[in-house]
C-alpha cells in the first residue's frame, strides 16, 4: 500500500471548504486511508486538526463522514470573525483588573478568542499529544520571535532553526501542556485582524531556560503551501519507516550484485561492503553489521527454490565467514506448501532488510575510503558527504541513514549501471499539495498611501513571492502532486464539474473566517472534489486507473448548491429573457470575493450584538427613525386633511390610532359578559344603521404567528330607532369578532349602557380549541322614535377573521343588515406595506337548503377609495350595504 502525504495550504475558510472537497474524494477513491502524514496552513490547519481527531469517521461510511463534516461546515456558517470582533471590546474593561493580579490577558486577545471558539466548537479541551500517531499532523505557524517555521505535532514542537551554510535544523521542544485549539489559533492568525499569539514556557508545559516568550503568527507568512516541511522531514520520516522490498527496484537484483561483489576482485564500495560484513561475522562483538552477515548466512543455507525471491542463494554464502555453520540444504527442499514457503520468504525478506536499516543508521560508510569518493547524485548529499570528510561534522541518526542510502545507491550505479532505490530522499510514494493560492491581484482603482494600507500591501507581495517560489521549487519534484484552485475542469475532462465560469470565480473567493454562504460552501467542496480527481487522473502510476467517475459530493442540497456544468435545454417557445442559473451563481460567486466588514458585523443571532444597542441606537436607530416617522406623520396628516375635506368623520380616530401602537391588555381588565345559549332572535328589527365604520389595527399581528400576536378592532355605528315602527326590540345587538374565551372588550364612554355577552365554549369540528360567540346589547327602551345614537366598542383578539396565503393576508365581515354606509380602514402589519387589494363579497343564503344555487363571488367597487403614501392603510366606503354578505379584503404584501 501506499504512503501518501498530505499539505494543506492555507486561504480562511475558502481553504477549509476547498480542502474538505479533496479528502472527500480521497475517501471515495480509497486513498485517505493511505495519507500517513499531513501538514498544514492557516485555513488548512483548521479542517486538518478536525480531520485526524475524527480520521475514523472520515475514513468510515458516507453517513459517518457526513456526521464528521456537518460539524464542521456548522463552524464556518457561525461567523467566527465577526463573533469575535463584536466580544474583544466587551474584554477591555477586565484586562487592567487581571494585569494588576498578575494574570495573563491571552485569552482576551482576538486571537484568544479564536483559540477559544476552536475549543468550544471544534476540538474541545484536546492535548497535542493526544493527536493519533497516524496520521503524523504537523500544524505549522511561523514564529515571529526567531523568524522562522515552527510544527505543532503529537511529540511537542518543532522549531526549523537556521544555521550557517544555508542549512536549517530541527529542534525538539517537548510541550506537553500545548492544546490543539492552541496550536491551529497559531497557525491561523493572519496578520491585519489577529494579533500574533504569545506563548510562554507555562503555556505549553516547557521550562522557561528552553522556551522564552515566543510569538506566532499565521503559517503562511513562511510557507502557505506547508511543502516545506515535508522536505525538511525526509530524513526523520526515512529513519522511523522500517525498508521494504517496494523500496528497492530490484531487491532480489541488489543482494545478487552484493555477492557479485563478494567474489570480484576489483576494488569496489560493493565488494567493501562485503568484506566489511565477513569481517563483522567474524568478530565477537555484538555489532548491526555482524547481525546482518549472521541473517545472510542463515539466509544463505536455504533452499534457492524454496527462497527465490532472497536472491540466487546458492552464491550468498560467500558473504559468510568461512567458519560458519550453515544448515544443511536438502532440510529445506522439503518444503511442504506453497503458502508457508511464501511466508518464510517473507520472514527471511523482513529480517535482512532489518538489519540493512539498522547498518545504515550506524555504520559511518562515509569514512570508508571506497564510499568517501564516490559522487552522491543529491548535491545536497555531495555537500554532507564533504562536510563530514573536510569539516569533521558528526551526523545523528536521521543525517547519517539518509547519507548511507545516497552512497550506497552512488555504488550500486557505480557496479551495475542500474538504480537501487526507489526514493532516496522520500519515504513517501507521493505529495498531495492541496493549493488554495493565487496570484496577488492589482490593485489599478486604488491610490497609493497611508502607513498601514502600505505595510499590509507590501506583506501581501512578500507573501505572494514566497508562494511563487516554493511552488517553482516543487512543481516539478517527483512525487508531488499539486491540486490548485486557479485550475479548471473543463466538461469534456469531466462532465459532472461545475461550469467552467462558475470554476474561475472560486480562487476569488474572499480568504476570511466570516460566515460562508451556502453556494460558497458548496461550490468550494464540488471544486476540490473535481480538481482533486483530475490530478490523481493524472497520476495513474500513483493514485492506479480505477477512479470514481460519480457525481461529487455536494453538502449543501439543491437549489441553494452549486450549479452544474451540465445545460438546461432550452425551453420549446425559444430563449428565455430570465438569466441562466449559472450565470446567477457565477455573478453571485464574484460578490464573494470582497469582504463584508460592515454590513455584517452585527447579528441578531448574537447576544454579543445586543449590548452594543444601548451605544448605537440613539446615533443610527432613534435619529434616522425619528426623521422617518416625521415624515410619514407629515404624509398622513396631508393625507387625512385632504380626506376630510371630502366629508369623512373617521379619520380622526385613525390619526388618534397611528400616534402609538396599541397596548396589550392584561386578562381580565375587560368588561365583564354575560353568558346567553344562543344568539338566536337578535335581528335588531325596527332600526336603522345609518353608518358603521370598522377600523381593524394589524400593527401587532403576525401572519406567520396568529396565536402569539394581537389584533385590535375598532366599531362605531351610528343608529336610529325607526320612527314608523309600531314594535320595536327594546334592545339592539351588535356582533362581535372574537371567537375564543379569553378576548378583551372595552367600551368608550357612551350615552347608552352596553351589556357584554357571550356563548358558552363549544368544540369546533374544524379546529382543536372550543370555540364561543361575542355580542353587545344597547339598551334602547328609552330612546325616542327616530332618535340617533352613537354606539362604540374596543376588542382585542387574535384575529379569528384573518388568513394568509403564500403571497398575502385577508380579512372577512358580515352583513347581517342593512346599513346605509358603511367604511372600513385596516392598518397594515408593523414593517408590511401591501402591494395591492381587492374586495369581494358573497352571499350568505346561496348554497343553504333553501337556496341550492352555488356560491357566486363578486367584485365589489368601492364609491371612496383612501389612498395611503407608504401603502401602510387601506381604507374605502361602501354605501346602501345590504344585509346578508360576508365580505373579504384580500391583500398582498410588497
Amino acid at each position: 500500500m501506499n504512503r501518501i502525504g498530505l499539505a494543506l495550504s492555507g486561504g480562511g475558510f475558502r481553504a477549509t471548504l476547498y480542502h474538505l472537497g479533496l479528502v472527500r474524494f480521497l475517501r471515495d477513491a480509497g486513498l485517505l486511508s493511505q495519507v500517513t502524514h499531513i501538514t498544514s496552513v492557516s485555513g488548512g490547519s483548521v479542517f486538518a486538526a478536525h480531520l485526524v481527531l475524527n480520521w475514523d469517521l472520515y475514513n468510515g461510511s458516507s453517513n459517518d463522514f457526513e456526521a464528521a463534516a456537518s460539524k464542521l461546515l456548522a463552524f464556518v456558517r457561525m461567523d467566527v470573525r465577526n463573533r469575535i470582533a463584536r466580544r474583544v471590546l466587551l474584554t477591555v474593561p477586565l484586562r487592567w483588573p487581571r494585569r494588576l493580579l498578575g494574570l495573563s490577558n491571552r485569552k482576551l486577545t482576538r486571537t484568544g478568542l479564536l483559540e477559544y471558539h476552536y475549543e468550544k466548537h471544534l476540538y474541545g479541551d484536546t492535548g497535542l499529544f493526544e493527536l493519533p500517531e497516524s496520521p503524523q499532523l504537523h500544524i505549522l505557524a511561523t514564529n515571529l520571535t526567531e523568524g522562522c517555521l515552527c510544527s505543532f505535532s503529537r511529540d511537542g514542537l518543532l522549531m526549523m532553526r537556521r544555521q550557517g551554510g544555508h542549512r536549517f535544523r530541527l529542534d525538539h521542544i517537548p510541550s506537553g501542556l500545548a492544546t490543539v485549539p492552541m496550536a491551529v489559533a497559531a497557525s491561523s492568525a493572519f496578520p491585519g485582524f489577529f494579533p500574533p499569539l504569545e506563548l510562554t514556557g507555562a503555556d505549553v508545559g516547557a521550562s522557561a531556560g528552553e522556551f522564552g516568550r515566543q510569538a506566532y503568527t499565521d503559517g503562511g507568512v513562511f510557507d502557505n503551501l506547508g511543502i516545506r516541511m515535508f522536505r525538511s522531514l525526509e530524513r526523520s520520516l526515512l529513519r522511523d519507516r522500517a525498508l521494504s522490498p517496494d523500496d528497492f527496484f530490484d531487491f532480489p537484483a541488489v543482494l545478487e550484485a552484493l555477492w557479485q561483489a563478494s567474489k570480484s576482485s576489483e576494488e569496489t564500495p560493493l565488494r567493501r561492503l562485503a568484506q566489511v560484513l565477513r569481517e563483522a561475522a567474524n568478530s565477537s562483538e555484538e555489532t548491526p553489521l555482524r547481525r546482518l552477515a549472521q541473517v545472510l548466512g542463515e539466509v544463505s543455507g536455504q533452499d534457492p527454490q524454496a527462497h527465490p525471491s532472497v536472491g540466487n542463494l546458492n552464491n550468498v554464502p560467500a558473504l559468510s565467514s568461512p567458519g560458519s555453520t550453515t544448515a544443511s540444504t536438502t532440510a529445506s527442499t522439503t518444503a511442504s506448501t506453497t503458502a508457508s514457503t511464501t511466508a518464510s520468504t517473507r520472514d527471511h525478506q523482513e529480517l535482512v532488510l532489518s538489519n540493512l536499516q539498522n547498518v545504515m543508521r550506524h555504520y559511518q560508510f562515509n569514512h570508508e575510503p571506497l564510499f568517501a569518493r564516490l559522487k552522491p547524485v543529491d548535491p545536497e548529499a555531495a555537500a554532507l558527504l564533504h562536510a563530514t570528510r573536510v569539516e569533521g561534522r558528526t551526523l545523528n541518526v536521521s543525517d547519517q541513514l539518509w547519507l548511507n542510502r545516497h552512497l550506497l545507491e552512488a555504488g550500486f550505479r557505480e557496479t551495475t549501471g542500474r538504480p537501487c532505490f526507489r526514493k532516496l530522499n522520500s519515504a513517501l510514494d507521493g505529495v498531495i499539495v492541496s493549493d488554495v493560492g493565487k496570484r496577488i491581484r492589482v490593485r489599478a482603482s486604488r491610490r497609493a498611501g497611508g502607513l498601514v494600507r502600505t505595510a499590509m500591501r507590501a506583506s501581501g507581495i512578500l507573501m505572494d513571492r514566497v508562494w511563487q517560489l516554493e511552488h517553482e521549487t516543487f512543481q516539478d519534484t517527483p512525487g508531488f502532486v499539486f491540486v490548485p484552485i486557479t485550475d479548471v475542469v473543463e466538461p469534456s475532462q469531466d462532465p459532472t464539474a461545475l461550469h467552467p465560469e462558475v470554476q474561475r470565480q472560486m480562487a476569488n473567493i474572499r480568504t476570511d473566517f466570516d460566515r460562508f454562504s451556502l453556494l460558497e460552501i458548496s461550490s468550494l467542496v464540488r471544486h476540490g472534489y473535481c480538481v482533486g480527481r483530475k490530478a490523481c487522473q493524472a497520476r495513474p502510476d500513483l493514485f492506479g486507473a480505477d477512479l470514481p467517475r460519480d457525481v461529487p459530493w455536494d453538502p449543501i442540497p439543491r437549489p441553494y448548491g452549486a450549479a452544474a456544468a451540465v445545460p438546461v435545454a432550452m425551453p420549446a417557445e425559444g430563449h428565455s429573457v430570465e438569466p441562466a442559473e449559472t450565470m446567477v451563481k457565477a455573478r453571485t460567486l464574484q460578490a464573494s470575493a470582497f469582504r463584508r466588514i460592515w454590513s455584517s458585523l452585527f447579528d441578531f443571532r448574537d447576544w454579543s450584538s445586543y449590548i452594543y444597542v444601548p451605544l448605537f441606537f440613539p446615533l443610527f436607530v432613534l435619529l434616522p427613525y425619528g426623521a422617518f416617522e416625521y415624515y410619514k406623520s407629515a404624509e398622513r396628516s396631508r393625507e387625512l386633511v385632504k380626506w376630510l375635506y371630502h366629508g369623512s368623520p373617521d379619520l380622526s380616530q385613525v390619526q388618534v390610532l397611528l400616534q402609538t401602537l396599541p397596548a396589550t391588555w392584561r386578562k381580565g381588565s375587560g368588561a365583564a359578559a354575560q353568558e346567553r345559549d344562543s344568539f338566536e332572535g337578535l335581528d335588531n328589527t325596527g332600526y336603522t344603521i345609518l353608518k358603521e365604520t370598522r377600523i381593524a389595527d394589524l400593527r401587532l399581528w403576525n401572519p406567520t404567528d396568529r396565536d402569539k400576536s394581537l389584533v385590535q378592532y375598532v366599531r362605531r355605528l351610528t343608529v336610529m330607532k325607526d320612527p314608523d315602527e309600531l314594535e320595536h326590540d327594546n334592545e339592539f345587538f351588535v356582533k362581535l369578532t372574537p371567537t375564543h374565551n379569553d378576548a378583551q372588550v372595552r367600551f368608550p364612554p357612551q350615552r347608552l349602557e352596553p351589556t357584554l355577552i357571550k356563548t358558552p365554549d363549544k368544540p369546533d369540528p374544524l379546529i382543536p380549541t372550543k370555540q364561543c360567540m361575542w355580542g353587545v346589547l344597547y339598551d334602547f327602551k328609552n330612546v325616542p322614535n327616530g332618535r340617533v345614537e352613537e354606539l362604540s366598542v374596543i376588542d382585542q383578539g387574535h384575529g379569528a377573521n384573518l388568513g394568509r396565503n403564500s403571497t398575502g393576508s385577508n380579512i372577512t365581515f358580515q352583513t347581517f343588515t342593512y346599513r346605509a354606509a358603511l367604511s372600513m380602514w385596516i392598518l397594515m402589519p408593523q414593517g408590511k406595506s401591501y402591494g395591492s387589494w381587492l374586495l369581494t363579497r358573497r352571499s350568505d343564503a346561496r348554497g343553504r337548503a333553501d337556496d341550492p344555487k352555488p356560491e357566486k363571488i363578486e367584485v365589489v367597487t368601492p364609491v371612496e377609495e383612501f389612498v395611503s403614501g407608504d401603502s401602510s392603510i387601506i381604507g374605502f366606503e361602501l354605501v346602501g350595504v345590504k344585509g346578508g354578505y360576508t365580505y373579504e379584503i384580500n391583500w398582498t404584501y410588497k
